[in-house]
């Protein structure tokens, strides 16, 4: 059976290890709006990527309609 002073010396070796885990828990929730907003950039990036794919493959399109214009 664990006695008071068991628990004090578990209490003990407990809080600095919870000192460390405020600190984590600090510099992750710092971090976290910074990462939200690499997200959002890379996903904006990866859309207007796909959207210029797009774009380049309307233009060979139109270019092939205009050039068999030209050629009747």
């Amino acid at each position: 059976m664990l006695t008071k002073d068991d628990l004090k010396s578990i209490e003990n070796i407990v809080k600095p290890v919870r000192a460390d885990l405020a600190d984590v828990k600090e510099t992750q929730e710092t971090l976290a709006g910074s990462v939200m907003e690499i997200e959002q950039k890379i996903g904006a990036a990866l859309e207007l990527r796909r959207d210029v794919g797009e774009v380049r493959e309307q233009v060979k399109d139109h270019e092939e309609r205009i050039s068999q214009l030209e050629t009747h």
